[in-house]
């Protein structure tokens, strides 16, 4: 597996391809998120010894990567003043990654009520940040299971449990139908470091 990571301002490298047409359609500021992802995303891949080539956009928005590898890619803060991070692996090892960032501070409330389950809320116990912890494990889960399956997952389809202290986090889906050969519980890790709250699943293949 290979992660490249860094501030997004700092990672403006050229686009390849027909990603500069999606891009001229962003905001300024979500392009720059944009072209860092790309950028990032190209850099791992490389060090893994896959050749730069343009890293299209499936319908749902995720990257469509090079045929034998998986990744993810994400992005945390304000524009160009954000941080941004992509990993990236061989898919004969890992049927898929999930990484995702987010700002260490609570969820507004209307927020927290379409992410949180009943049980999770009450795990929160007086630390209104742990809000933001569980929406970053279940868009971490989101990435490494929706390329696989192509199930769209609610928030309140999949539980979490925390585990802040050992820097993990499990992660069950509770929709009724759900493709057999995905697996149906996960495990994750989970940081809280430099004002940011980051969550990354990994799917290993079968043996």
């Amino acid at each position: 597996m290979a992660v490249a990571e860094g501030p997004v301002a700092a990672h403006q490298g050229p686009l390849v391809g027909d990603e500069d047409v999606l891009a001229q359609r962003m905001a300024p500021g979500r392009r720059a998120q944009f072209v860092a992802g790309r950028t990032l995303a190209r850099a791992a891949l490389g060090a893994l010894g896959a050749p730069s080539m343009a890293l299209k956009r499936a319908a749902g928005g995720s990257p469509v990567w090079p045929d034998g590898f998986v990744g993810t890619i994400t992005h945390c803060g304000d524009g160009a003043a954000g941080w941004c991070a992509a990993a990236v692996a061989p898919a004969g090892r890992y049927r898929g990654l999930g990484l995702d960032a987010e700002l260490d501070r609570p969820l507004d409330d209307p927020v927290a009520a379409l992410v949180l389950t009943p049980s999770e809320a009450a795990s929160i116990a007086g630390d209104a940040r742990l809000s933001t912890v569980f929406f970053c494990a279940k868009e971490s889960v989101y990435k490494a299971l929706n390329p696989l399956t192509g199930v769209f997952l609610d928030f309140h389809y999949v539980e979490v449990e925390l585990d802040p202290v050992a820097g993990r986090f499990s992660a069950r889906v509770r929709l009724a139908d759900w493709p057999p050969a995905a697996p149906r519980e996960v495990v994750g890790r989970l940081r809280r470091t430099r004002g940011m709250i980051v969550t990354a699943v990994e799917l290993p293949s079968p043996a």
